[in-house]
């Protein structure tokens, strides 16, 4: 770690309560200091083992396919249709088909499950050039998801050679 991102992550560190303060108790000798030093860098260590696994674990996860004969598949099937993906039906795909049909008050969930997997993206986009558009994601409407479904039948109909 360089000097520079030592200091960001020393900017970025909370403040301590007045509680927390209270209870810091002054590092008598080296050996003391060297046994913390240890039992964090142990905790730590345990730390990383742990999101590794649960990294790991969700990434599996979220590649399990979902049974389409199920009443879950069935109704991850009608909105893969709805959107025109005809992909594999995986947890991955329901949980993003949630966030589209229904709306915010699955997000934090979203965002868990992204920044957990090593998803996350950067904090600050450093170059973004005026020739490309923004997307914007926003929930569908009951209408939009209609008429979706509508221009999918067309399309599917059109290209079985009906009119």
């Amino acid at each position: 770690m360089t000097r520079e991102e030592k200091a960001r992550r020393k900017e970025k560190a909370k403040p301590l309560t007045p509680t927390q303060a209270k209870n810091l108790k002054p590092v008598r000798t080296s050996e003391e200091a060297a046994e913390r030093g240890r039992q964090g860098g142990l905790a730590a260590g345990r730390k990383r083992h742990l999101e590794a696994t649960m990294r790991e674990t969700l990434k599996s996860m979220l590649s399990c396919r979902v049974d389409l004969r199920s009443p879950v598949g069935q109704e991850l099937k009608a909105r893969m249709n709805a959107l025109g993906f005809d992909g594999d039906p995986t947890v991955l795909v329901k949980v993003i088909t949630d966030l589209l049909f229904e709306g915010d008050y699955k997000v934090r969930t979203a965002t868990f499950i992204r920044d957990t997997i090593g998803e996350k993206p950067v904090d600050q986009i450093e170059d973004l050039s005026a020739d490309k558009p923004a997307i914007i994601v926003q929930p569908f409407s009951p209408e939009q998801i209609a008429k979706a479904k509508a221009e999918k039948a067309e399309r599917d109909a059109k290209a079985n050679g009906h009119n």
